[in-house]
């Protein structure tokens, strides 16, 4: 960077490069899944061949395998096992299918067209597009976690006790597939609430946007759901369009933006409030918008879809492939489901909005000065100015004359600016 910053031109050339890898290794994916087909990149192919190459493709995609280490039969047996390896692979080859069908219909050549046929760069432009678009496709399917966890909810505080979370892969291990990560594996996502410890609790907007529900499907990127919480906070910085605000205006602004689950206009409670003036009081007077506070606040205000966010280095989310790796195991026993739902069967206290677990620990992405500072302070710091103004003036001055008389060489030198750019 040589001591220049960060700024619009090297954002937008750092987009541009991970673009350009990422569009190199679909290309070569997609090479190798040619290969296993005995198919050239010089090669035409029907509709039934493409939709057959697409599948092998999405194969490695979705699974993040390397397709070159599969033989022809491998690779075919995969694409036959993958409606119960991958839930929503029949949705999957739907929606392929679909971006193919919209390739063709409108960047395909009039001789493509009349024809019927499909070379190496057509069908490049597919798997390029499904890459684009597979992870909204995909996130469809987070919703219907989302919802099934609120199904079990507790009095809408984002909470799911670990009893219910459990009940239904305790009752049908054989059949129910989903929420029976184990309890280690659960704490080191960072989705438990333990701040009750007789009634330990799943975090809703935490275990939805967890490596858990993430697809390895490239070296660069992974498709994990999306995070409801960012187009909030998107909103609240393009309303704002300051890193920094006053109590007054973020109430104004989170009183009339809706989300998924809360509707508007909303009125803020007490607890809420006073927080946000907490928050505020901390940092002279305005509340920073970056800082894990307010993120925290966030999460007490939209509990469904603004994560918890932990202190650093309380917690350490993996992959489950990452964590078997430790010789530990994803999913729960039934002996372990069975003593927490033993455990929890007799609780009955419940949890509301306003008794979330508040932590005051602050961390900031970037540390600035206060720029609110009450009246009353403003004398006090008057005079600390002033002073430091002298004592600078005066340390200069003695300085300058210890260097005059110095017999060594002077070396002139020009220090260059830094620059922070967010």
């Amino acid at each position: 960077m040589g001591g220049r910053g960060f700024g619009l031109h090297e954002l937008g050339v750092l987009a541009a490069t991970i673009e350009h890898l990422i569009h190199n290794e679909a290309v070569k994916r997609l090479g190798d899944a040619f290969k296993l087909h005995n198919l050239l990149p010089t090669s035409f192919m029907n509709v039934s061949e493409v939709d057959s190459v697409l599948d092998t493709y999405m194969t490695g995609y979705i699974l993040g395998e390397n397709l070159l280490n599969m033989t022809v039969e491998e690779a075919f047996q995969t694409v036959a096992d993958m409606p119960e390896v991958f839930m929503a692979w029949n949705a999957t080859q739907e929606f392929v299918r679909a971006v193919r069908l919209n390739i063709t219909r409108f960047e395909s050549s009039e001789e493509q067209k009349a024809s019927g046929s499909f070379d190496f760069s057509l069908v490049a432009r597919v798997a390029e597009r499904v890459g684009e678009q597979f992870g909204r496709f995909q996130d469809h399917e987070c919703r219907q976690i989302k919802a099934a966890l609120v199904a079990k909810e507790e009095a809408g505080t984002g909470r799911v006790r670990l009893s219910d979370f459990w009940k239904d892969a305790h009752d049908n291990p054989d059949g129910a597939w989903q929420f029976g990560e184990s309890l280690n594996y659960l704490r080191q996502l960072g989705v438990l609430d333990e701040s009750d410890s007789n009634n330990l609790r799943v975090m809703i907007a935490n275990y939805i946007s967890s490596p858990s529900n993430c697809i390895a499907s490239s070296s660069f990127y992974s498709v994990c759901c999306m995070d409801e919480c960012e187009a909030l906070i998107g909103h609240l910085e393009k309303e704002i369009a300051a890193p920094e605000a006053r109590v007054e205006r973020i109430a104004a602004v989170i009183t009339n933006l809706p989300s998924s689950s809360i509707a508007v206009p909303r009125t803020l409670s007490k607890t809420l409030l006073n927080r946000l003036e907490e928050i505020a009081v901390g940092h002279g007077g305005a509340v920073q918008l970056h800082g894990r506070l307010f993120a925290q606040w966030m999460h007490h205000a939209y509990p469904r879809e603004c994560p918890y966010p932990h202190v650093s280095g309380t917690t350490n989310p993996q992959t489950p492939d990452e964590w078997m790796e430790s010789g530990e195991e994803t999913f729960a026993t039934a002996e372990e489901m069975s003593g927490i739902i033993d455990q929890e069967r007799n609780e009955t206290e419940t949890l509301d909005l306003d008794s979330l677990p508040w932590s005051p620990e602050e961390e900031l992405l970037v540390v600035r000065p206060l720029q609110m500072e009450s009246t009353a302070g403003k004398g006090a710091s008057t005079t600390r100015t002033i002073r430091g103004i002298l004592v600078f003036m005066a340390m200069t001055t003695m300085i300058y004359s210890m260097l005059r008389k110095s017999a060594a060489p002077s070396v002139s030198y020009r220090s260059r600016p830094e620059k922070l750019f967010v």
